[in-house]
């Protein structure tokens, strides 16, 4: 877990853009603001996380929050072989996997 002024130069402002556009998501623990650090890749955020965001919020409305998409991608996943999808974000070709996966999760679509 990374809190916004350690892994940001202007966490005030950087950390927040990044999550007011949906590419990142926080979660809130003893009162801070935290990124998981495995949607960064080389300090970028990944793309399948901002997909992943925008399915969750989709689903989830405004009950959505950070903990919620932190949970699935750090848990086993039986559309994935038993793998978590965080151990797959760096294998090629996998962000359709764990999106469909994110799907199933939810309910959506899970008659493919």
């Amino acid at each position: 877990m990374l809190e916004a002024a350690a892994f940001l130069e202007d966490p005030s402002s950087k950390a927040e853009q990044l999550e007011f556009e949906g590419k990142v998501f926080s979660i809130h623990y003893k009162a801070r603001k935290w990124y998981p650090a495995f949607q960064f890749r080389d300090g970028r955020p990944r793309p399948v996380i901002r997909s992943l965001i925008a399915c969750f919020r989709s689903h989830l409305g405004e009950r959505f929050q950070g903990w919620d998409l932190a949970l699935f991608l750090c848990q086993s996943n039986g559309y994935l072989q038993g793998d978590s999808p965080v151990d797959l974000l760096d294998v090629s070709g996998s962000d359709e996997q764990i999106l469909t996966a994110a799907n199933a999760y939810l309910g959506i679509g899970t008659d493919a």
